[in-house]
């Protein structure tokens, strides 16, 4: 009988394709979790814009911005300079420029994380545009109610570009139209 002198294995050749392979398969894997990482990103920077928008609509509602900031334009309602009505074409302005602030946003959950300096680093990542408008004219059924939109504005910096979401809302304002 015949026996083989040579041992049965696995040549260095083979090896090597089989270390190429599982090289490309782990590359597509690691490219996929970097992918699905920034998205994540994006969705929980969206989410943040969202709140932060809700949040403005609603503090201004509920401290009666419509109505009280000074000073008052010809239409009745807030004019730039209050700092919750921007002017159309104004850039935007900080999230916490007056009258809002830092505690408005954080401390709606937990006010000491609102004096902690990385979360003001973040709340200064956001931007805001706030314009009212009248809905209706004199005299008729919505000549007291206001359109409130608020833009939040982010940059995202893994993807290099800038970012928005809009929220609005109709509110009653008992400054009549002139």
């Amino acid at each position: 009988m015949f026996t083989s002198s040579r041992r049965r294995g696995v040549s260095l050749i083979e090896l090597l394709i089989a270390i190429g392979v599982l090289a490309v398969g782990l590359s597509g894997v690691a490219a996929s979790l970097y992918y699905g990482h920034a998205q994540s990103k994006h969705g929980d920077d969206l989410a943040r814009a969202s709140q932060y928008s809700r949040m403005l609509i609603e503090i201004a509602t509920s401290r009666n911005f419509v109505d009280t900031a000074v000073p008052i334009g010809g239409d009745g309602l807030p004019t730039a300079d209050s700092g919750v009505n921007d002017s159309s074409g104004e850039p935007p302005r900080e999230l916490v420029a007056a009258p809002y602030t830092p505690k408005d946003f954080i401390g709606y959950w937990n006010t000491s994380e609102a004096d902690r300096d990385d979360t003001q680093r973040e709340l200064l990542r956001y931007k805001r545009n706030i314009r009212m408008e009248r809905v209706g004219a004199k005299g008729t059924a919505e000549e007291n109610l206001v359109r409130v939109h608020v833009t939040v504005y982010w940059e995202q910096k893994s993807e290099g570009g800038k970012n928005s979401v809009s929220t609005s809302a109709i509110v009653h304002t008992n400054n009549p139209l002139p």
